[in-house]
């Protein structure tokens, strides 16, 4: 990364002759299409909210068991896990699946998802803010599930 001297350009605001590390340069492509699948993934995350509690916390189990055991992986086998949870989609969908909110094909989709923006993240091919929201979005909606899950049955 390039270090210059001065305010960034787009940031009047700043004090002259500060240091700042300039940002890669993304291409508008490359936001749009980030943009565009984290909105996709944040509106199936809202419809799966909707869905009743007992189900979103069956997904939200899912993915957080998906999570637990991918965080600590290298970029090699998180594809792995990746390839798998699309397997897993085509299956609930010849099982019969005919909803992106049917458990069957949610938990593996959402999955999919957090495993996207984690490569997308490592890999530099998905914007960062981007890759940050649907990750969090993601763990949130397994972490909160899951816990009133297990809050339910005491």
């Amino acid at each position: 990364m390039e270090t210059q001297v001065g305010p960034p350009p787009c940031d009047r605001a700043a004090p002259l002759n500060q240091t700042f590390t300039a940002l890669p340069d993304y291409s508008p492509t490359m936001f749009f299409r980030s943009l565009f699948y984290e909105r996709t993934i944040l509106s199936h995350l809202e419809r799966v909210e909707r869905l009743p509690t007992e189900v979103q916390a069956e997904i939200a189990m899912r993915v957080g068991n998906l999570i637990e055991m991918a965080r600590p992986v290298g970029d090699a086998l998180l594809e792995r896990f990746a390839e798998i949870v699309r397997q897993e989609q085509l299956l609930a969908v010849k099982e019969g699946a005919k909803s992106d909110t049917d458990p069957l094909w949610a938990a593996p989709a959402i999955s999919e998802a957090w495993c996207n923006a984690q490569l997308g993240l490592a890999k530099g091919n998905l914007d960062r803010h981007s890759a940050v929201a649907i990750i969090a979005a993601v763990e949130s909606f397994a972490k909160k599930k899951a816990s009133d899950r297990r809050h339910s049955r005491t």
